[in-house]
Order: structure tokens, then sequence, then C-alpha cells
């Protein structure tokens, strides 16, 4: 159990340097089902689509690698 989570953390804070970064993944937030807000000056995205489709993602390869 310890190692899944450690593998968690590091998946989470690599994900997040390739979002703040914005290197490959211009489509975060571009997608059907990402709510995105502007107003005065401010921009707020809600990206619920990315999430499902990185959920999807994640989800069949922690079952691909789970699988003993």
């Amino acid at each position: 159990m310890g190692r899944f989570i450690i593998l968690i953390f590091f998946t989470t804070v690599i994900l997040g340097a390739i979002l703040t970064f914005d290197l490959p993944f211009r489509w975060v937030g571009h997608l059907p089902g990402d709510f995105s807000a502007y107003w005065q000056g401010y921009n707020v995205i809600i990206p619920v689509g990315s999430g499902v489709v990185f959920s999807l993602f994640l989800s069949a390869l922690l079952f691909l690698l789970g699988k003993r």
C-alpha cells in the first residue's frame, strides 16, 4: 500500500509540473464538458471533461500494471 501511495504522489507531481509549464497538453480545459468563465480580467477553468479523460487513462494504466 505504501508503494501505491508513493506512485500516486509522484504521478501527481509530474502531472502538476507538466500542466504548470503548459508543455504538451494544450487541449486540457478545452474538451467538451470543461467549463470556463472570463470576467474582469480573470480566467477560471473547471476541467470536468479533462478530469474524466485523465481518470479513465490512469484507471486503465493501474489496472494493467496491477495484474499479476
